[in-house]
C-alpha cells in the first residue's frame, strides 16, 4: 500500500524530494542511481525511450544518444520513487495521468507528496492518506480529505 501526504507537516522526519529534476539529476551525477530493468520499463512506458546498456543515455523516438537530464520530470519522478527508501517521500505534483497511474498501481509501498487533489488515478484502491488507510470511492471523499489538510 502506497502513503500519500497532503501537507509537509505530517511527514515527520522523512525527507521531502520536491526539486525532482535537481535530485534525479544529481543522484545520476553521482553515480547513486543505478538503473535496473524496472527503471528501463519507467522509460518505455512514459517516455517511449529506451536507456542504452551503460546507462548513459536514452534513445528516444526522436533522437539517439540522448542526454539523461533529458528525461521527462513525470519518468524521473517514477524512476526515484522506484529507488525512495522508505524514509524519503517523493512530490508528484508535476506528474501526469499516465504517470500518477504507474506510481499508484505498479509500485507499492512508496511515500507521496502533493498539495492538491490528483483523485481519479487512485480511486477503489486501499492508500493511506495523512495516516487513514480507506478504499476512496470518489473523487469527492477524497476532496474531504484535502479540504483541512493542505499547503498553500
Amino acid at each position: 500500500m502506497n502513503h500519500l501526504y497532503t501537507n509537509v507537516d505530517g511527514i515527520g522526519g522523512r525527507r521531502l524530494i520536491k526539486n525532482i529534476d535537481a535530485e534525479f539529476n544529481y543522484k545520476v551525477s553521482t553515480g547513486s542511481l543505478r538503473f535496473d530493468d524496472r527503471d528501463k520499463k519507467i522509460l518505455e512506458i512514459i517516455d517511449h525511450s529506451t536507456l542504452n546498456s551503460a546507462g548513459t543515455h536514452i534513445d528516444t523516438p526522436y533522437a539517439q544518444h540522448v542526454s539523461l537530464d533529458k528525461i521527462s520530470s513525470g519518468a524521473k519522478t517514477a524512476i526515484l520513487a522506484n529507488h525512495s527508501e522508505s524514509e524519503e517521500v517523493v512530490s508528484i505534483e508535476e506528474c501526469g495521468e499516465n504517470v500518477l497511474n504507474l506510481l499508484f498501481n505498479d509500485l507499492d509501498d512508496k511515500n507521496y507528496y502533493t498539495s492538491y487533489c490528483l483523485a481519479p488515478d487512485y480511486l477503489n484502491k486501499e492508500i493511506e492518506i495523512n495516516g487513514s488507510k480507506k478504499i476512496y470511492k470518489s473523487v469527492y471523499e477524497l476532496l474531504e480529505v484535502w479540504k483541512d489538510n493542505y499547503d498553500l
